[in-house]
């Protein structure tokens, strides 16, 4: 969340909104109230449809800084992004890097300020070579069938 909030002065006409469910969000807002930032906003919601959510931004971002226990390999959102036909930006620091890479469904990012503007940057720049990769990407890695087939080939080896 600190990375965001640092490429607030660095973004523009591009807005991040950032979804927060639980723990800390009151710190954070005041944070963000107390500094003032221009292209960030917050908000602590659970939504009843999160395709709404999808329908109305660009990309996800996922700004992990260090992958530990803490944080999912690949989050929910990230799969969901990519289901809604939304490109992510994803830090170097995640599980879904390859797939991004491989399939060209996003922009990987190095976990510093640079890198995410200019992954940001790059992704406006070049949207609909990354958005129109997202739903093939999240069928082929992500979807039911494959889940399903998956779980069958373990079971076939036991």
């Amino acid at each position: 969340v600190n990375l965001l909030i640092a490429a607030d002065s660095h973004l523009k006409e591009t807005t991040i909104k950032l979804l927060w469910r639980g723990g800390q969000f009151q710190e954070f807002k005041r944070i963000i109230d107390r500094i003032e930032l221009k292209n960030i906003q917050i908000e602590n919601k659970i939504y009843s449809s999160m395709n709404q959510v999808y329908a109305q931004v660009h990309a996800t971002i996922i700004p992990y800084l260090k992958l530990d226990e803490n944080l999912k390999l690949i989050p929910n959102s990230a799969i969901e992004s990519l289901a809604a036909g939304k490109p992510l930006i994803v830090s170097s620091q995640t599980g879904i890097t390859e797939i991004v890479r491989k399939n060209k469904c996003g922009v990987i990012f190095e976990p510093n300020l640079k890198s995410l503007i200019e992954a940001i940057n790059l992704l406006k720049k070049d949207y609909s070579k990354y958005q129109k990769n997202c739903r093939e990407t999240a069928k082929h890695y992500f979807s039911q069938d494959k889940f399903i087939q998956s779980y069958q080939e373990i079971y076939e080896e036991i």
